[in-house]
């Protein structure tokens, strides 16, 4: 529902990894989530926002990219607050298959490399299309000067 909505991650999830949910969660759950980044390191991150997720699937489906941008300021922080033991339980239960995840990391790479490469394609034809404009005007005045009847040696032909 995501990728039909055009909503794509970096919306909602960039700030929870950036500041480890410091900006998204009440205080309290900050300090439990920074506590559990201390311990187990960057993975649980990840399996508190899947779990996240997870927990808010069926409402998150249901909603447009307002209202799951809403769903995530508003409702999320305190739907965590009021269920921490059963997000914190999940995140830990999530099962990861570190294959499917090099997988998935593979395609993303890719994914950005190729989109690393359509930029520089795009910054090209910009260019060559800004030179082609120039172009263009350069031979529209010359066109205009050649046609101007103050040329010399087109009052002939216009006779």
């Amino acid at each position: 529902n995501f990728q039909s909505q055009a909503i794509h991650t970096n919306l909602y999830a960039s700030s929870w990894f950036l500041t480890l949910f410091t900006t998204s969660l009440p205080l309290i759950l900050s300090c439990r989530v920074m506590e559990c980044f201390l311990s187990e390191g960057m993975e649980v991150i990840f399996r508190i926002a899947l779990a996240l997720l997870i927990m808010g699937k069926d409402e998150l489906l249901l909603q447009d990219m307002e209202g799951v941008l809403k769903y995530f300021q508003k409702y999320m922080p305190a739907h965590f607050e009021a269920n921490q033991e059963s997000v914190f339980s999940l995140a830990f239960e999530i099962v990861i298959n570190q294959k499917k995840m090099r997988r998935v990391e593979k395609e993303y790479t890719t994914m950005k490399s190729k989109e690393k490469e359509d930029e520089i394609e795009i910054r090209r034809l910009k260019n060559e299309n800004r030179l082609l404009r120039q172009r263009v005007e350069l031979l529209k005045n010359e066109l205009n000067e050649l046609t101007n009847p103050g040329f010399k040696w087109m009052k002939p032909l216009m006779l």
